[in-house]
């Protein structure tokens, strides 16, 4: 049997080659993918997803709503949704936490600021060519919101996710309650 070792380093190259366009292909399915919202709406979600989060890892997690009149649109609430629950599934998959807190709060006059964090093993160091999908995908839900995704150490260890982005209606209502 006679070896073909370019023929076949060209053929393994093919092959890598269309997986990686599929990849490509699956994320850009993933990243667009709109799972209905909760009927009962954004907060309601996220209170389900925290009590399963409890229940699955046994890790503390704390639910603090500073925002509870918030109203998002169904756009809105979907991008949030699924970038909290990529950020949980994180803190569930890599930082070992004993604890973890989901805040949503408003940050400047109107805007919102939604943090996850934890008490866990931190950030991993980045690898060299590593790509972390999850993360691209919210990045890719901030920008949708018009906002911003903050990754990063947290103070006292372990990691901070934090999501800032604009709602005319927050802004509306903050400046009524300074006028009142």
């Amino acid at each position: 049997l006679a070896h073909d070792d370019a023929r076949a380093q060209q053929y393994y190259d093919d092959v890598r080659s269309a997986m990686t366009e599929a990849h490509a292909s699956l994320r850009g399915i993933l990243t667009h993918y709109r799972t209905p919202m909760d009927p009962q709406g954004l907060v309601h979600a996220l209170g389900v997803s925290a009590e399963n989060f409890r229940r699955s890892t046994g890790t503390e997690l704390d639910f603090v709503n500073e925002l509870p009149g918030l109203k998002l649109s169904a756009e809105q609430e979907t991008q949030v949704f699924h970038i909290v629950q990529e950020a949980l599934t994180n803190v569930a998959r890599h930082a070992h936490a004993q604890h973890a807190q989901l805040r949503i709060a408003g940050a400047r006059p109107g805007e919102v600021e939604i943090v996850v964090e934890d008490d866990g093993a931190g950030l991993p160091p980045t690898a060299g060519g590593s790509t972390h999908y999850g993360m691209e995908i919210m990045v890719e839900r901030a920008r949708r919101l018009a906002g911003a995704l903050e990754v990063g150490a947290r103070q006292g260890g372990g990691t901070r996710v934090r999501l800032t982005f604009p709602v005319h209606e927050l802004e509306t209502a903050q400046a009524a309650a300074t006028a009142a």
